[in-house]
């Protein structure tokens, strides 16, 4: 567990020294990033770039509460999941048929096509 999170705390320096080193990078991501709205001059409205450690610290704490969100629902989703015996056998048996070797795991890509599976995720991440 604490080496999880020298980890985590390691890979968000290494992203911060590279954005910082080179923020014209942030124009080719795929998406919109932490790191762009927090660098973005418009957005400062004329107060300084926020400092290294600044980012860290913004990207620590997005980090965490989101992992905290997120756990706390799919608890709750898990929790009544189990209390259908239905539900979970179904839920079961879509996985089961989608990754027969549980140590080759499918690419993220099909397990998003599974019906039951998106259904569960869409219906606790509104809940």
């Amino acid at each position: 567990m604490l080496s999880d999170k020298i980890n985590l705390l390691q890979t968000i320096e290494a992203q911060i020294k590279n954005v910082l080193k080179n923020p014209e990078q942030l124009n080719d991501a795929p998406h919109r990033i932490l790191y762009s709205e927090l660098l973005n001059p418009e957005a400062n409205k004329g107060r300084p770039s926020p400092t290294a450690l600044q980012l860290r610290h913004e990207a620590q704490l997005l980090f965490a509460a989101g992992s905290h969100t997120v756990g706390t629902t799919l608890m709750i989703g898990v929790y009544h999941l189990l209390r259908n015996p239905d539900s979970k056998q179904r839920l079961v048996d879509e996985m089961r048929n989608a990754w027969p070797v549980i140590d080759q795991p499918p690419p993220y890509e099909d397990l998003e096509k599974l019906p039951f599976l998106a259904r569960f995720f869409t219906c606790y991440i509104r809940c």
